[in-house]
């Protein structure tokens, strides 16, 4: 309490320019910087980036604010927090953003976050299920995908891992490792995971493997077994 009260004070006091400059001059110059929450980004290339905001000058000179803005730059760095240890030091914490999924546009690949921005581009080394038929710049569209994909997480029929999802005129096809392909509306997603785990409780037990399942409403579900398997592609609907 001592502490949060002397620190409010003392901010109060720094909020005045002559005295700002004042202090500023009498403190050394920052000589140390801690790093922390760093796993993507080096913390060299924090402390690179900060050089020209911190070099020369004290804590209560250095430009925190266009620092800040400088880290939060870097692809992976979510946000970041400055604590002042006094007298000359700096301690940094990064928050780095966690890909959950790779969006593939146009021949390239990018890396996709929890809240659904895509970020930066892949370098091909994450194993990470593929979102497709969605353009990087609509959040919106991604979020839901996103969520369909962590509602089908413990889906019986999914019990193996999802290798993607694409997305076109307003239905999902989902690909499991296993190689099944499973469509489903965008609309009463709850309604048609019941029916399809319905289904699978029928067709599990016998041995059965199908190509492909299509999930037409919480009512009808078409299983199929022959032929070749639909193409996830953006032009028409799939057949059997």
């Amino acid at each position: 309490m001592r502490t949060a009260l002397l620190m409010l004070i003392a901010g109060i006091f720094l909020s005045l320019p002559w005295l700002k400059g004042m202090v500023g001059k009498a403190m050394p110059h920052i000589r140390r910087v801690e790093v922390e929450g760093c796993s993507r980004v080096e913390v060299e290339e924090v402390k690179r980036a900060l050089l020209p905001f911190l070099h020369g000058r004290s804590l209560v000179e250095a430009d925190l604010r266009r620092a800040a803005r400088s880290l939060r730059s870097h692809p992976w760095v979510r946000d970041c927090e400055f604590w002042m240890l006094f007298p000359d030091g700096l301690r940094v914490r990064i928050e780095e953003r966690r890909a959950v999924a790779l969006l593939q546009w146009r021949g390239s690949s990018f890396l996709v976050d929890e809240r659904g921005k895509t970020f930066t581009e892949a370098r091909g080394e994450e194993d990470l299920p593929w979102i497709k038929g969605v353009a990087p710049w609509d959040q919106e569209e991604v979020g839901r995908i996103l969520r369909l994909l962590a509602m089908v997480r413990h889906h019986p029929v999914f019990s193996e891992g999802i290798e993607g999802v694409e997305e076109y005129s307003g239905t999902y096809i989902l690909r499991t490792k296993a190689g099944l392909l499973v469509r489903l509306g965008s609309e009463g997603l709850q309604g048609q995971l019941r029916a399809l785990e319905r289904v699978w409780r029928i067709l599990s037990p016998r041995g059965s493997t199908p190509a492909y399942i299509l999930c037409e409403g919480p009512d009808r579900v078409v299983v199929g077994f022959k032929g070749r398997a639909p193409k996830a592609s953006g032009r028409g609907s799939p057949g059997g």
